[in-house]
């Protein structure tokens, strides 16, 4: 094996691994040992093919994954895209400012800041699910701000409870 070709050792620069009679362990400057009393050498960082591999499988980033979901999401939801609409910002910061960016959903408030996915992010919430009823959906007194950990958690947890079959599917 050349040099070139020969793996970095941690506590080695490769100079020091020279052929001799001491055991491998002393020339190689192991200090971790296996079960049998074998030296183990401990690389400095993951091998190139591992360190590059995708945090989230089947995509190259979380950004890439999260907007698979959502286009996934807007398939199957015709009112998706009030979301993005203008009346529903300008409405959503209506709601965020009269509840003075304060969580309305913890049993203790605390400040709505950070951006998405934060878990103290802003999400503005329906009180009572609007299940395509639009006027339900534009109704200002039927809004909330809530945090998204509080949103993600205990709000879902109620629908799903609420829900005759007791699954969180089928609100549209």
């Amino acid at each position: 094996m050349t040099d070139a070709n020969r793996p970095e050792i941690a506590g080695t620069n490769g100079a020091e691994l020279r052929q001799d009679s001491s055991p491998p362990a002393l020339r190689a400057g192991c200090s971790i040992f296996n079960r049998s009393g074998e030296a183990v050498a401990r690389l400095k960082g993951l091998p190139k093919r591992l360190a590059a591999a995708p945090r989230v499988v089947g995509y190259s980033d979380r950004q890439s994954a999260e907007r698979a979901r959502n286009r996934a999401r807007a398939s199957g939801n015709s009112l998706r895209p009030l979301y993005s609409s203008k009346r529903w910002r300008d409405l959503r910061l209506v709601v965020l400012e009269r509840a003075g960016w304060m969580c309305q959903g913890c049993a203790e408030p605390h400040l709505l800041s950070g951006k998405h996915p934060a878990p103290h992010s802003p999400v503005v919430d329906h009180i009572e699910p609007h299940r395509g009823n639009l006027m339900l959906f534009w109704d200002e007194s039927n809004l909330q701000a809530v945090c998204k950990a509080w949103h993600d958690s205990e709000k879902q947890r109620q629908e799903k409870a609420a829900r005759p079959d007791g699954t969180g599917e089928g609100w549209f």
